[in-house]
């Protein structure tokens, strides 16, 4: 595999597609479960589709970021729309190896204003079907054109990522072309948005809405998948072929668990992860535990290409041993409307973050001590739709709260408090500066009448 992949870079004859699949569920694929949305993806996915692969983040922002640079949204940083990415991508690694760079995007969460164009050679922002701005742009179909453009295009040494809205829009007017070729009826409703999807299930509770729903999302699936097909068969013999999905979607009304972000449980993190690379590649363990972290550090592994950065994710050829993976949740608006906890007498919303493993998770609450979360045995109960009582909590074979570190629920709650006490001193400060600035409120307020010109010019015509 060295040896090949040395003589790709030689010659100039390696490239890379990256798809990001937006709200992909893990069961969305045949190959996964028993969907018939993706006959063409699960051709190309047998052999080479990870079982336990989780995203990083329940949303796109914070997710997509953990893909593109191979750390978690605590690191990378971009965890709300305010906030800058603080890591590099991989598309500027990747430049400097002499890759021509080019992004497809099609949702908000790439818009410009993110910033991800700096890093691109080429960047294309497709707004989503929430973001109406040309009629050629809102039906999905123009980033898969313009990734055929560009594959013909740039033949050799090209990095693409293609980011696709079409599984994400399923409630949205857009989908009824998708709905009408996937079932094989005509839509008579006219209105076909159902953009409160979430309360309306919640609302109703009942089975056919439930599965009326999920047909949609279904006939979204199925169009990405023959979209997607239009690319995948059109890249050279020797692209490395990286499919991932960023997040899932909720469909369990019955347990408020609907739409994404906000929660940390396996039907938003558990998603699919496709590695397809050119030649042969040594034995590779398909069941193992691997996060979407992991993406970056896997390629420039396979590409042999060093760093002097030391990644939250790790490549996938490491024989190293991960006991252990996180997911992370920072943004409030959708923690709000999620049925997650709030402190009553402040009004804070604690982020959350699931640490993971192959038998069991913890779901906590950021800076709350943990003394709020969930616990779940994901060996009998992978759909967390019971939590452990307290006496089989110790059941949940979580050894570890990182990668290495030996998992500690005492220490973390030590160093939560630290952290608390160092906030709470940072606020007594800032409190007893007010009410010093309010003191001298007065005084500032003489001084600066003083300036005024018009002050002075009284004071001297007074005097004389």
């Amino acid at each position: 595999m060295i040896e090949l992949v040395r003589l790709f870079k030689l010659i100039g004859f390696m490239n890379i597609l990256l798809v990001i699949v937006d709200t992909l569920r893990y069961d969305a694929l045949g190959v996964n479960g028993k969907s018939k949305s993706t006959p063409h993806l699960d051709k190309f996915a047998h052999g080479k589709s990870f079982t336990k692969c989780f995203s990083a983040a329940p949303w796109t922002l914070p997710s997509c970021a953990s893909i593109l640079t191979g750390f978690y949204p605590s690191n990378h940083h971009l965890m709300q729309h305010w906030f800058r990415l603080d890591k590099e991508p991989i598309s500027s690694i990747l430049q400097r190896q002499g890759f021509y760079t080019a992004a497809i995007t099609n949702n908000s969460n790439f818009a410009y204003n993110i910033g991800y164009q700096n890093y691109f050679s080429e960047y294309h922002f497709y707004p989503d079907g929430n973001n109406k701005i040309h009629d050629d742009e809102l039906n999905h179909d123009a980033p898969f054109t313009k990734a055929l453009e560009i594959l013909k295009k740039h033949k050799n040494n090209l990095f693409l990522l293609l980011h696709t809205n079409i599984v994400h829009d399923y409630y949205l007017e857009v989908n009824k072309r998708y709905y009408e070729q996937f079932t094989n009826k005509k839509v008579k409703s006219k209105t076909w948005e159902l953009k409160d999807r979430g309360f309306f299930l919640i609302k109703n509770q009942r089975e056919k809405d439930l599965q009326a729903v999920k047909l949609r999302y279904d006939a979204g699936v199925y169009y990405m998948d023959q979209q997607l097909h239009k690319v995948l068969s059109n890249i050279n013999p020797n692209t490395l072929v990286v499919i991932v999905g960023d997040h899932g979607e909720g469909f369990n009304p019955k347990l408020f668990r609907i739409h994404h972000g906000g929660r940390m449980h396996n039907d938003l993190l558990h998603v699919p992860l496709i590695l397809s690379f050119p030649g042969k590649t040594k034995d590779i363990d398909y069941h193992k535990l691997v996060s979407t972290v992991d993406i970056v550090p896997t390629i420039l592994d396979y590409l042999k290409v060093g760093t002097a950065r030391d990644f939250d994710g790790q490549s996938i050829f490491k024989n190293k041993k991960r006991i252990i993976i996180y997911s992370e949740e920072y943004r409030s608006f959708y923690l709000k409307n999620s049925f997650t906890r709030i402190d009553e007498k402040s009004g804070r919303v604690f982020g959350k973050k699931a640490w993971i493993s192959l038998k069991g998770k913890v779901i906590g609450n950021i800076l709350d001590n943990l003394r709020y979360y969930e616990r779940f045995d994901l060996e009998k109960d992978f759909t967390e739709n019971k939590e452990l009582p307290v006496n089989e909590a110790d059941k949940v074979n979580l050894t570890d709260i990182s990668v290495n570190q030996p998992f500690n629920l005492v220490n973390l709650q030590e160093k939560q408090h630290n952290l608390e006490n160092k906030l709470n001193y940072l606020q007594t400060q800032i409190k007893n500066m007010s009410e010093k600035i309010s003191e001298l409120e007065p005084q500032i307020g003489k001084i600066i009448k003083r300036l005024s010109p018009k002050w002075w010019v009284k004071r001297i015509l007074h005097k004389s």
